[in-house]
């Protein structure tokens, strides 16, 4: 059976795909950026603060090995985000992917790992580019959670409205 490593920047779908993999009994591990099991100190101090950390949890994977960035990380990347700004989610999506190979690299040494198991990493789009090299480089599969087509495709759609005002309507 495949085993599966998932990493999961936000809190996307609820995490759907790590949840469904947990069901099937096939997933090895989570990296997150965030994650804040209910009975922990800094849920009580989320709940204090009105900070809103319960949904980086889920109960479905109360079980599940789970590795998330420091919190203070996290905290002072929601709390210094520019709502929109494509700029910041790519300084922040490469410091994640940073801080994930790191993890995979100290979780995953090569001579320790059994080759007679093969694994598989998820990653959605944005924060897949740098951990997919490092999955591809030992042999795993790969997928990729897709979750829009990103400015680019803002671009595209820009340009055809502009170019044929009549014919698009898109708000």
């Amino acid at each position: 059976m495949i085993k599966w490593v998932c990493s999961q920047l936000g809190r996307r779908e609820h995490y759907a795909i790590p949840r469904s993999l947990s069901r099937l009994g096939c997933l090895e591990k989570i990296y997150t950026d965030a994650w804040v099991t209910p009975t922990s100190l800094t849920a009580m101090l989320a709940s204090i603060t009105k900070a809103n950390w319960r949904d980086r949890y889920h109960h479905d994977l109360k079980s599940a090995t789970v590795k998330s960035q420091p919190l203070a990380r996290s905290f002072h990347k929601k709390t210094t985000a520019k709502i929109g700004s494509w700029d910041h989610i790519i300084v922040e999506n490469r410091r994640y992917q940073s801080w994930l190979i790191k993890q995979l690299e100290i979780d995953y040494k090569q001579p320790e790992l059994n080759p007679s198991i093969p694994h598989a990493f998820f990653a959605y789009s944005y924060a897949a580019l740098e951990p997919f090299r490092w999955a591809k480089n030992r042999g795993w599969k790969k997928v990729l959670g897709q979750i829009d087509p990103g400015p680019e495709e803002e671009r595209i759609v820009r340009n055809l409205e502009a170019s044929a005002p009549d014919d698009i309507a898109i708000r």
